[in-house]
Protein backbone atom coordinates (compact mmCIF):
# COMPACT_ATOMS: atom_id res chain seq x y z
CA UNK A 1 0.00 0.00 0.00
CA UNK A 2 1.54 3.27 -1.13
CA UNK A 3 0.87 6.38 0.93
CA UNK A 4 0.52 9.87 -0.42
CA UNK A 5 2.57 12.77 0.92
CA UNK A 6 -0.45 14.09 2.82
CA UNK A 7 -0.99 10.70 4.51
CA UNK A 8 2.68 10.49 5.48
CA UNK A 9 2.56 14.03 6.94
CA UNK A 10 -0.57 13.12 8.92
CA UNK A 11 1.11 9.99 10.34
CA UNK A 12 4.15 12.02 11.37
CA UNK A 13 1.96 14.68 13.01
CA UNK A 14 -0.01 12.07 14.93
CA UNK A 15 3.22 10.40 16.04
CA UNK A 16 4.59 13.67 17.34
CA UNK A 17 1.31 14.44 19.09
CA UNK A 18 1.21 11.06 20.83
CA UNK A 19 4.85 11.32 21.97
CA UNK A 20 4.42 14.67 23.70
CA UNK A 21 3.27 14.24 27.26
CA UNK A 22 0.03 15.75 28.54
CA UNK A 23 1.87 18.33 30.63
CA UNK A 24 3.27 20.02 27.55
CA UNK A 25 1.11 22.47 25.65
CA UNK A 26 -0.33 21.87 22.23
CA UNK A 27 1.79 24.75 21.03
CA UNK A 28 5.05 22.78 21.59
CA UNK A 29 4.45 20.10 18.98
CA UNK A 30 3.18 22.69 16.53
CA UNK A 31 6.37 24.69 17.00
CA UNK A 32 8.44 21.54 16.44
CA UNK A 33 6.44 20.69 13.34
CA UNK A 34 6.70 24.15 11.85
CA UNK A 35 10.38 24.64 12.67
CA UNK A 36 12.51 24.82 9.53
CA UNK A 37 14.52 21.73 8.75
CA UNK A 38 18.28 22.02 8.48
CA UNK A 39 19.69 20.73 5.28
CA UNK A 40 22.79 18.57 5.58
CA UNK A 41 25.75 19.13 3.33
CA UNK A 42 27.71 16.31 1.73
CA UNK A 43 30.34 16.36 4.49
CA UNK A 44 27.91 15.99 7.40
CA UNK A 45 26.74 12.72 8.86
CA UNK A 46 23.96 12.36 11.38
CA UNK A 47 24.16 9.25 13.50
CA UNK A 48 21.71 7.90 16.06
CA UNK A 49 24.55 7.33 18.50
CA UNK A 50 25.94 10.86 18.22
CA UNK A 51 26.41 12.39 21.61
CA UNK A 52 26.33 9.09 23.46
CA UNK A 53 29.32 8.34 25.61
CA UNK A 54 31.13 5.13 24.90
CA UNK A 55 32.09 2.85 27.72
CA UNK A 56 35.69 2.93 28.83
CA UNK A 57 35.85 -0.82 29.38
CA UNK A 58 38.05 -1.33 26.32
CA UNK A 59 35.90 -4.03 24.71
CA UNK A 60 36.07 -2.22 21.38
CA UNK A 61 39.86 -2.51 21.37
CA UNK A 62 39.95 -6.13 22.55
CA UNK A 63 38.78 -7.72 19.29
CA UNK A 64 41.51 -6.18 17.06
CA UNK A 65 44.19 -7.03 19.62
CA UNK A 66 43.04 -10.65 19.89
CA UNK A 67 42.81 -10.90 16.09
CA UNK A 68 46.37 -9.63 15.70
CA UNK A 69 47.62 -12.04 18.37
CA UNK A 70 45.87 -14.97 16.66
CA UNK A 71 47.41 -14.00 13.31
CA UNK A 72 50.89 -13.86 14.86
CA UNK A 73 50.41 -17.31 16.44
CA UNK A 74 49.26 -18.81 13.14
CA UNK A 75 52.29 -17.36 11.35
CA UNK A 76 54.60 -18.72 14.07
CA UNK A 77 53.11 -22.23 13.89
CA UNK A 78 53.28 -22.31 10.10
CA UNK A 79 56.88 -21.08 10.17
CA UNK A 80 57.85 -23.68 12.77
CA UNK A 81 56.24 -26.43 10.68
CA UNK A 82 57.94 -25.27 7.50
CA UNK A 83 61.33 -25.01 9.18
CA UNK A 84 61.37 -27.94 11.61
CA UNK A 85 58.77 -30.56 10.76
CA UNK A 86 58.44 -30.57 6.96
CA UNK A 87 60.86 -32.90 5.21
CA UNK A 88 62.96 -31.29 2.52
CA UNK A 89 65.02 -34.38 1.68
CA UNK A 90 64.94 -38.13 2.11
CA UNK A 91 67.85 -40.54 2.43
CA UNK A 92 67.17 -44.10 1.23
CA UNK A 93 69.56 -46.81 2.27
CA UNK A 94 68.55 -49.98 0.49
CA UNK A 95 71.55 -52.29 0.73
CA UNK A 96 69.63 -55.12 2.30
CA UNK A 97 68.07 -53.49 5.27
CA UNK A 98 65.94 -50.77 3.63
CA UNK A 99 65.81 -47.59 5.72
CA UNK A 100 64.28 -44.20 4.93
CA UNK A 101 65.29 -41.02 6.77
CA UNK A 102 63.26 -37.79 6.37
CA UNK A 103 65.36 -34.69 6.96
CA UNK A 104 64.27 -31.09 7.56
CA UNK A 105 65.95 -27.88 6.35
CA UNK A 106 68.33 -27.85 9.35
CA UNK A 107 69.74 -31.32 8.45
CA UNK A 108 67.98 -32.97 11.40
CA UNK A 109 66.21 -36.32 11.15
CA UNK A 110 62.45 -35.92 11.63
CA UNK A 111 61.52 -39.56 11.00
CA UNK A 112 63.21 -42.90 10.38
CA UNK A 113 61.35 -45.86 8.88
CA UNK A 114 62.35 -49.36 8.02
CA UNK A 115 61.27 -50.24 4.49
CA UNK A 116 61.60 -54.02 4.94
CA UNK A 117 61.81 -56.34 7.95
CA UNK A 118 65.62 -56.08 8.14
CA UNK A 119 65.40 -52.27 8.17
CA UNK A 120 62.79 -52.33 10.95
CA UNK A 121 65.02 -54.68 12.93
CA UNK A 122 68.04 -52.32 12.58
CA UNK A 123 65.96 -49.32 13.72
CA UNK A 124 64.38 -51.20 16.65
CA UNK A 125 66.64 -49.87 19.38
CA UNK A 126 67.68 -46.58 17.78
CA UNK A 127 66.30 -43.13 18.51
CA UNK A 128 67.37 -41.09 15.50
CA UNK A 129 64.66 -38.38 15.59
CA UNK A 130 66.24 -34.96 16.17
CA UNK A 131 69.82 -36.06 15.48
CA UNK A 132 72.05 -34.64 12.77
CA UNK A 133 71.86 -36.53 9.46
CA UNK A 134 75.60 -37.31 9.47
CA UNK A 135 75.39 -38.82 12.95
CA UNK A 136 72.29 -40.83 11.99
CA UNK A 137 73.88 -42.25 8.83
CA UNK A 138 77.08 -43.18 10.71
CA UNK A 139 75.02 -44.86 13.43
CA UNK A 140 73.04 -46.83 10.84
CA UNK A 141 76.17 -47.91 8.96
CA UNK A 142 77.80 -48.99 12.24
CA UNK A 143 74.79 -51.08 13.27
CA UNK A 144 74.51 -52.78 9.87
Amino acid sequence: MLLTNAQIEQKIKSGIQSDISASQSRRTWQEAWNAPAQEATADEWYLDSAGKKTSSSGRGRLVPILSAAAAVLVICFISAYMLLLRPVASVYMDVNPGIELDINSRNKVISAQGINSDGRRVLEGMKLKGTDVDVAVNALLGSM
